[in-house]
């Protein structure tokens, strides 16, 4: 599937902005990339 590199830019920007973390930073990255492998809580 194409996206547009400025669509990708673009998405990871909004990630950033509501996350309000970094992707330039290693640890927040690692905790955005197993985030949605935790279990949820009841």
């Amino acid at each position: 599937m194409y996206c547009h590199p400025n669509t990708a830019r673009y998405r990871l920007r909004r990630v950033e902005d509501l996350t309000g973390r970094s992707l330039h930073n290693p640890h927040a990255l690692a905790g955005l990339s197993v985030a949605p492998q935790a279990p949820q809580a009841d």
